[in-house]
């Protein structure tokens, strides 16, 4: 059977960030047991944990088999499905990803990494619920962000259009889930995501600590917002 005739409704797309550890978490409940139909892992998240299918886009002779040869020869040897850009004779495991249909469904071109040609992908074959764990791209007091970041928001956007519900743990800063707030509302807790300008004001927040009159909650709505644990940082715009 073809790995790419599988139609799961439901997958954990796993990178390698720090939310990773959500889906460890929830993989050990004993209680409410987390089930998906497909767990796709991104580059090497494979060696660690139980996937379905392994994605990389790499070119598996170049850039891969040169900067990662151990890697390379791992991949080389793997029993599951490895989606890439073209099937090689030497990874026997490997499956090239449909890009022509993927883009004529889309009528979009925009795939600047590994995450996006999953994300795309799971929209494309009808995905009802993704979980997406690791993938992060941004962390609290960094002074960089890792590339891919408008991509993957971008396909969430498209997939969302297309019916994927996707979930995505409150640790993780991928479209600010981790200034997500959770409100009573009939007995429950209810997940509201914080709105630029309507909750919180990074320009006030800085205000109120340069005149030593500090609101701690938009004091910490600031300092998510804008990657640090002190808002007194100079990372906050000026």
């Amino acid at each position: 059977m073809n790995p790419l005739d599988t139609r799961p409704r439901s997958v954990a797309l796993i990178g390698l960030g720090p939310s990773l550890r959500e889906y460890l978490h929830d993989s050990f409940r004993k209680k409410n047991v987390f089930h998906v139909d497909e767990v796709w892992g991104i580059n090497t998240a494979h060696r660690p944990l139980k996937v379905d299918k392994i994605w990389t886009m790499d070119d598996l002779h170049g850039t891969l088999s040169h900067n990662y040869s151990d890697w390379a020869n791992e991949l080389r040897l793997e029993t599951k499905p490895i989606i890439t850009c073209k099937q090689y004779d030497d990874f026997p495991t490997s499956v090239a990803y449909p890009i022509d249909a993927v883009q004529d469904y889309y009528k979009s071109d925009f795939f600047n990494t590994t995450i996006a040609y999953a994300l795309a992908y799971a929209g494309f074959i009808g995905v009802e619920t993704l979980y997406i764990y690791g993938i992060d791209f941004y962390y609290p007091n960094a002074q960089m962000v890792e590339s891919g970041l408008g991509g993957a928001s971008y396909w969430l956007g498209r997939i969302e259009e297309k019916g994927v519900r996707y979930k995505i743990p409150a640790s993780s800063t991928l479209l600010d889930a981790h200034m997500t707030q959770f409100d009573e509302k009939d007995g429950r807790h209810v997940a509201r995501r914080m709105r630029y300008g309507y909750d919180y004001n990074p320009q006030d927040a800085k205000r109120k600590v340069q005149m030593g009159s500090e609101d701690p909650a938009l004091i910490a709505a600031a300092g998510k917002a804008y990657k640090t644990d002190n808002p007194k940082d100079e990372v906050l715009p000026k």
